[in-house]
């Protein structure tokens, strides 16, 4: 089952993001909470506002998104105004994550998800093999300041950086965002051939 803005956000007046006063027509203030798109664009934005004294969650059409979905193992972009503490609740899933890709060289935003940090060697994904960077479907992930590019390589499938340094051993933090971009010519992977992420099996 996956999981709704209420669900994993919280009520909305209970919840530690910046809100805003509709009343007052005030969007600025607010954090926003976005998904990426079935087609690999960016898609709505949802906040937490106050309208004739009662906050909810919408979007800026505001319209109620309290049961928007959000996907099972898809990322989110969080854009706080302010630094802040997000804690967010539910139930580790116990078996794989099945996870759309689009194809055409698209950004995917994926999410670990799972309360444990996970190596590339064991997080499942069967992304296309190549032989450099320029070739494979690329796994990135954020290193403080930009996007590092990671690959399989060979026949075993070895986890490589874009120095070509073997990388099996990095780790994809607890609920950390990365982002998944085929190759050229190749197209999306969804429904039975979704990636899976099976994290679970090596639970420390």
């Amino acid at each position: 089952m996956d999981w709704t803005l209420e669900s994993l956000f919280g009520e909305a007046a209970s919840s530690p993001l910046t809100g805003t006063s509709i009343d007052e027509n005030d969007y600025d203030s607010a954090d926003e909470i976005r998904l990426m798109n079935d087609n690999g664009t960016l898609g709505s934005a949802y906040m937490k506002a106050t309208i004739g004294g009662v906050t909810k969650w919408i979007d800026k059409s505001e319209n109620d998104a309290s049961k928007a979905r959000l996907p099972f193992g898809k990322g989110i972009f969080v854009k706080a105004k302010s630094a802040k503490t997000i804690t967010l609740s539910g139930i580790v899933r116990g078996s794989r994550t099945r996870i759309d890709i689009v194809g055409g060289k698209k950004i995917n935003l994926l999410a670990n998800p799972v309360p444990f940090a996970v190596k590339l060697e064991d997080c499942g994904l069967e992304l296309t093999r190549g032989t450099d960077v320029s070739n494979a479907d690329n796994l990135r992930l954020w290193n403080g300041t930009g996007w590092t590019s990671y690959w399989r390589s060979g026949s075993l499938g070895t986890w490589t950086d874009e120095n070509g340094v073997v990388a099996g051993s990095t780790l994809i933090p607890a609920g950390a965002g990365f982002l998944v971009k085929r190759g050229s010519g190749r197209g999306d992977l969804k429904g039975e051939n979704a990636l899976k992420f099976s994290a679970i099996t090596v639970a420390p």
